[in-house]
């Protein structure tokens, strides 16, 4: 507000001018309440992304190394100078080393029984 002292008549007399910025403070909060939701918004989508690509990267992970030990595996299975009962041993173990992570279950080693044993899952 802006006020001025006049004389009218020989008499001071104040004289005062205003804007209303009502409608412009109103705005002004809206506008920082935005602000302040669209961060919040930006938080929970990068935490999200984070959160699901962490989900997708470790199966995923546990499938490539997966492959690579059954592949690694198949080929030793192809080499001539194993025994029929040798190359069946060796299958168990392909399936015990590949496929039991993926169930989240654990053997004991192959030295022990061979046999499959349930343990905690992930």
């Amino acid at each position: 507000m802006t006020t001025v002292i006049i004389e009218i008549n020989r008499e001071p007399n104040v004289l005062g001018f205003g804007i209303d910025i009502t409608q412009r403070k109103q705005a002004e909060t809206q506008l920082l309440r935005t602000l302040a939701r669209e961060k919040e918004l930006s938080q929970l989508r990068s935490h999200f992304v984070s959160m699901v690509s962490h989900e997708f990267r470790t199966p995923l992970g546990v499938i490539q190394s997966s492959a690579e030990i059954l592949e690694d595996e198949i080929l030793a299975l192809k080499r001539p100078r194993l025994k029929s009962s040798e190359k069946e041993s060796r299958f168990r173990l392909i399936a015990r080393r590949v496929f039991l992570p993926l169930t989240g279950t654990t053997t004991e080693s192959p030295s022990q029984t061979g046999s499959p044993v349930s343990s905690e899952t992930h």
